[in-house]
């Protein structure tokens, strides 16, 4: 970080970022992800700004490829953005220029203008951003018809109908497994043979240590009056559908006297997918909204890929001004736990253009 300030450090088809601008950025960028990160705190001191500057290195990074390379298409095309846009854009930030003016101590005035310049060029890239975007798709970026909305209504309908269904294909399996486990066929038998989620090898379950903070829980639920060799009806838990079957309780006496004894499970189950169900929309001009920002997000990300294609990155410098240090691993002991929380997706899943749908719950291990 100690190259002059005229230095060109990156190039994007020939034109050059200079050592400058690359500061100029990351320390605005990293302020602004500061001040949306804590939208409430009116004040930031010196270690969380400059920590927050440096965790945005990579950010920084791929916001001054995209700019320029959006900038160049722009060029390419023939295209600019309006008065009207630009102030829409400038009015969009307006709130996050007073934050950052108000939440950080007032800078030098060669760095003050400096920032001002970064704002500017961000209003002018939002401003472009559209216009680009307008010119590079054939979807219609501005609005979402009624039949677009009804079409989407009926999809999520079709959905959740599926869902519903499989859900209890998948509750009926579970029932036949406990079945088939009470009249004595082994657990590890059982789930090898109905499981849609491979257990572990052998039969066993990590040991789940319940504390108060998990009492709402299903599985909670079943323990409290649960005993040694029962085995639980379908209870749904993160990663889908499980029978549980409770090995053995351990309990530990406290170090400490007046503290409660520390009771674990020993557990062991067969699970099965359970399948997600998607919100119906109360709110038809709120489902618009979403559709028509899920539109541009696949439009900008449509373009982004087909400029980095065709774009030739060098760095003079080297990498290392744009990498990050990353942090010494530290050993942490396995914490004990209840339940997978790993989602996974199935083959052939569904998905629309207001969210990616996961199919299933749940992930082979």
């Amino acid at each position: 970080d100690n190259l002059p300030t005229n230095t060109i450090v990156m190039t994007l088809n020939g034109t050059g970022v200079t050592q400058q601008e690359y500061a100029d950025w990351l320390r605005v960028k990293g302020k602004i992800v500061l001040l949306k990160k804590k939208p409430k705190a009116k004040t930031f001191d010196i270690g969380q700004y400059a920590q927050s500057i440096l965790e945005n290195r990579s950010r920084v990074h791929w916001e001054l490829i995209r700019c320029e390379l959006m900038n160049q298409y722009a060029e390419k095309n023939g295209l600019k953005a309006t008065d009207a846009q630009i102030l829409k854009s400038r009015n969009a930030i307006t709130n996050i220029i007073v934050r950052y003016e108000k939440a950080f101590p007032k800078p030098g005035a060669f760095e003050e203008a400096r920032d001002k310049m970064v704002f500017e060029r961000i209003v002018q890239m939002s401003a472009l951003d559209e216009v680009c975007l307008r010119h590079s798709t054939t979807n219609d970026l501005t609005r979402v018809t009624d039949e677009e909305i009804n079409a989407q209504l009926k999809w999520i309908d079709e959905w959740n109908k599926t869902a519903y269904q499989k859900d209890a294909e998948s509750v009926e399996k579970a029932k036949k497994a406990k079945q088939e486990i009470l009249a004595g066929t082994p657990f590890a038998e059982v789930a090898k043979k109905y499981s849609e989620i491979a257990p572990n090898e052998g039969e066993d379950w990590e040991t789940f240590e319940l504390d108060e903070f998990q009492a709402d829980e299903p599985i909670a639920q079943w323990l409290i009056s649960a005993k040694q060799g029962d085995i639980s009806d379908p209870i749904e838990l993160e990663d889908g559908y499980s029978i549980i079957g409770l090995r053995q309780v351990i309990e530990e006496q406290p170090e400490e006297e007046g503290e409660k004894v520390v009771r674990s499970y020993e557990l062991v189950r067969c699970t099965f997918h359970a399948y997600e169900k998607i919100d119906v929309p109360e709110n038809r001009e709120q489902l618009r909204r979403d559709m028509l920002a899920e539109r541009k997000r696949a439009a900008f990300q449509e373009l982004g890929m087909k400029l980095m294609e065709n774009a030739k990155i060098e760095y003079p410098q080297g990498t290392a001004i744009f990498e990050v240090a990353k942090p010494k691993k530290k050993s942490h002991k396995k914490p004990a736990k209840a339940y997978n929380k790993e989602g996974g997706k199935q083959n052939g899943e569904a998905t629309n253009t207001v969210t990616a749908v996961r199919g299933a719950k749940g992930s082979a291990q």
